[in-house]
């Protein structure tokens, strides 16, 4: 049985596959299996795979093409490993990067989920942003931080099977894109994540990758479910707001937000963030969720219309 399962779905992906296939081949831990999930794709991706000549490699065909969420759900499902790590078919990791996991989550029994920094690169692996995630060690934070946004590079990542299985988590259909946040949040429910400041990934930014199609033609459904999934995550944590209250704390913290925040809509947001903090007292990351009310507060002031006026 393999100690790690890399779970990578695959769709249109052929002018990168080989550069993310390799980059797992190539690992310095070498006791894992790699799970490629064929999404019924039109180009060539999969023949590439096919002529990869390692046994590590084995390849699941959907019958039909079903999308990213049922593909990891699926790879998650046929993985041997007791240590799941998740795989984009147009990035590439470090040689290090399942060794340090490994070797992190085997001294660390009490973290479910760890996740690292990662870079952004274009279509000819030119880093374009250097570490370009918000990085964060605590876990409690992690938690708090998922009520506003998501905080973890999904391609970094790596969690227990058994902690998956045993909380019945699974990512999301029908999410544009937000697949990976509302998955962050469920987990964030039953564990800790724990994020290192190591860069475990090479995400890279093209018109072609999952989030840059669904911006393209989803807009408003992508801001509708990052609402959905900001309301999940509150409600699933136990802070209670009154219908006004939500539609502040979902206005104000949009993923698109389009207008300045004024000094009527920082008042209003004050009282409604007031109200999360002392509402986190009764939780076990009260002084983390403070902190972090009170940093994206002090962010919407910096960026609110109260300074041209």
């Amino acid at each position: 049985m393999p100690k790690i399962s890399v779970i990578m779905p695959v769709y249109n992906a052929e002018r990168y596959i080989k550069i993310a296939v390799d980059s797992i081949i190539n690992q310095t831990f070498k006791d894992f299996e790699l799970i490629v999930i064929d999404d019924k794709g039109t180009d060539d991706s999969i023949k590439i795979v096919e002529e990869i000549s390692d046994s590590r490699i084995r390849i699941l065909h959907n019958e039909k093409n079903c999308g990213i969420a049922f593909s990891r759900n699926r790879g998650i499902t046929e993985a041997k490993g007791e240590y799941l790590a998740l795989m984009d078919d147009d990035d590439y990791a470090p040689d290090y990067r399942l060794e340090m996991e490994n070797r992190f989550l085997d001294a660390h029994k009490d973290v479910a989920v760890v996740g690292g920094a990662r870079h952004i690169i274009d279509e000819k692996n030119n880093i374009v942003k250097y570490n370009s995630s918000l990085m964060i060690h605590n876990p409690k934070r992690v938690r708090a931080e998922l009520i506003f946004h998501d905080v973890i590079p999904n391609g970094s990542s790596m969690m227990r099977k058994k902690f998956i299985q045993d909380n019945g988590i699974q990512y999301k259909d029908n999410m544009y894109g937000m697949e990976d946040y509302h998955f962050w949040v469920q987990c964030s429910l039953y564990g800790n994540i724990v994020n290192l400041s190591d860069v475990l990934l090479y995400w890279r930014k093209t018109d072609n990758n999952e989030t840059h199609r669904q911006n393209e033609g989803f807009m408003q459904n992508r801001i509708d479910t990052y609402r959905s999934i900001q309301k999940f995550a509150l409600e699933k944590n136990e802070f209670i707001l009154d219908e006004k209250e939500m539609c502040c704390f979902l206005r104000e913290f949009s993923i698109y937000k389009r207008h300045k925040t004024t000094l009527d809509d920082l008042k209003e947001l004050f009282v409604v963030l007031s109200k999360i903090i002392i509402q986190a007292k009764k939780t076990a990351f009260a002084e983390e969720m403070e902190y972090v009310c009170k940093y994206m507060f002090g962010m919407k002031i910096v960026k609110s219309d109260i300074w041209n006026s």
